[in-house]
Order: C-alpha cells, then structure tokens, then sequence
C-alpha cells in the first residue's frame, strides 16, 4: 500500500517546502496526473502515437480565522491560508473523449498545487495569479506511453471576491455586464 501511494506523488525535487507553505510544481504534477491516467486507462486504443488533450480547470481560494497553532513564520501566522489546485476534467484526441471525470466538483480528483499562510487580498491575487499563469504558459507537452499530451488549463474554480479583483470590479457588480444592484431591474439599461 505505501509502493502504491508513493507511485502517486510527483518527484521530490518537484516539491517545494517553506516555513510559508508547500508548492509542487504544475508541470512536474500534470506529469503524473498523465502518467497515472494512462496506467489507468492502459491505452490500447489505436490512435497511433496521437496528440493528446488534457482540459483541467484550476483556481485559487482563501481562508482567514483559523486557530493559530503558534507556528514560527516571520512576517505571518497561520490563521489566514492561501490554496491552489487544479482538477482534471478531459483527456481527448481531437474531438474524441478518451476520458472524462466522472465527479468534476468532488474533492476526489482535486490536486493541490500549492498552499501558503497568507491573506486573501488584493496584492497576493494578483501576485499568485501572474504566478500560476506565467507556470501555464511554460508548460511542456507530457508523454503517455507514445502519445504526447498537451494542457489546456482553464481558471474556473474562483469566487466572487477573486473574479471581482482580477477584473477589476466591485463584488456587488455583475461580472459579465458590470451592472450595479441599482441597475439591475432596468431591463433597458442593461440591454445596452
């Protein structure tokens, strides 16, 4: 069982541990994600060497009021944490589905990127957002068995206060057509 659950984890190096939180970098996880899915899946179908793609949705969420475990972080404490994950949701050739998730919204299929002790605000959204983009733009096609298997990673998994700062609106304005609670019921108005 301990073989089994380390065949799960992505390379040592690929994971970075600091009085401020635990990282594994994207690339080094989406590999074992596909690695793990093409054990999975043992694709012997004939597709021949194929280009693969792996659709994930990925986003960012905070808490703040936690119980302080008098940890030593300079600068922080550890009653606010940051968290970044990701979750596979389609494996495809083409517009062929080889694989889908079965539970999308379950906790079962959500890998953690990374976890910090920092506060959900302005600044560190901004920062950690360029960050995880800026690791999508430099990843690399993974390999599975002959196929190799490229990654579109898709921000979904955000809420309101996230999707408000990184567009630059208030959390009581609409996101799609910035419409203002006042404005709301003006049918006219938010046709324009």
């Amino acid at each position: 069982m301990l073989e089994a659950k380390k065949d799960c984890y992505p390379p040592k190096g690929a994971i970075e541990i600091t009085e401020r939180g635990v990282k594994v970098k994207l690339q080094a996880i989406l590999d074992k994600t596909v690695a793990r899915l093409g054990k999975f899946l043992r694709l012997e179908f004939s597709l021949g060497g194929k280009e693969l793609t792996l659709i994930c949705k990925w986003g960012f969420d905070g808490a703040s009021g936690q119980s302080l475990y008098k940890q030593t972080i300079t600068g922080e404490d550890d009653s606010s944490i940051f968290i970044c994950y990701f979750v596979p949701l389609r494996l495809v050739c083409g517009k062929e589905k080889i694989w889908e998730n079965p539970k999308r919204s379950s906790t079962i299929f959500c890998r953690p990127l990374y976890f910090i002790f920092v506060n959900e605000n302005n600044l560190n959204i901004t920062e950690e957002q360029a960050l995880v983009e800026a690791e999508i733009t430099a990843l690399k096609p993974s390999i599975m068995g002959s196929h190799t298997v490229k990654h579109s990673m898709l921000m979904t998994t955000i809420d309101g206060k996230i999707t408000s700062q990184l567009l630059k609106t208030s959390t009581q304005t609409c996101d799609i057509c910035e419409a203002t609670p006042s404005e709301m019921n003006m049918l006219e108005k938010i046709s324009e």
